[in-house]
């Protein structure tokens, strides 16, 4: 019985740790999601829009170039 209570006891610590490293991920993804729907519309962007950025097309392409886990 004490043996099941301390397997318990380490499974609820080792899930406890890895609660930030989980916590981080879920951010990054939500991150990520978020940039890449910002920059899908730059992308649906007129050329009055992007000039009302302040943005030029060629700034719009570049970003749209990079992949959307670089920040």
């Amino acid at each position: 019985m004490a043996a099941f209570a301390n397997a318990s006891l380490t499974n609820s610590h080792s899930l406890t740790a890895s609660a930030p490293l989980l916590l981080r991920l879920g951010r990054l993804v939500t991150a990520w999601r978020e940039r890449r729907q910002g920059w899908e519309n730059y992308g649906r962007m007129s050329d009055r829009d992007v000039r009302d950025t302040g943005l030029s097309r060629w700034d719009i392409e570049r970003e749209l170039a990079r992949p959307f886990w670089h920040g």
